[in-house]
């Protein structure tokens, strides 16, 4: 969740990019038939981020500057992004109503995760 919010505030991105990312996350689960661990998780939530906000945004970060801002390396960041744009067949496009499915969807460990509007600005500056 505090993984979620420095993201948002850093990317100033949409925060339904954060649904799309996390959509993103299962299509990859479901796809390459990858569990999703606790260990997994934050390289996983930083790249389908990253691949969500080059797909569905106007506005987005250069790979280098994306990697010092999830935490990880360059080089670990651009295979990531390979990895995962294979896994998922190249298919990053989420569409809206697959988005607001999750969104309304019965709360579960992953809808758990995302965190509300509110609760962003302790964490963004304005």
């Amino acid at each position: 969740q505090d993984l979620a919010k420095a993201m948002l505030c850093g990317t100033r991105c949409d925060e339904d990019v954060i649904a799309i990312a996390v959509v993103l996350m299962l299509r990859y689960s479901k796809t390459t038939s990858t569990a999703l661990t606790l260990r997994k998780m934050h390289r996983l939530f930083v790249t389908c981020l990253h691949v969500a906000i080059k797909a569905h945004s106007d506005r987005y970060f250069r790979n280098d500057a994306y990697a010092i801002l999830a935490g990880v390396t360059l080089p670990e960041l651009n295979l990531l992004e390979a990895a995962l744009l294979e896994g998922l067949e190249w298919r990053c496009l989420v569409q809206r109503e697959e988005a607001f499915a999750f969104i309304n969807a019965p709360l579960t460990v992953a809808a758990a995760t995302i965190p509300s509007v509110e609760t962003y600005s302790p964490y963004c500056a304005a």
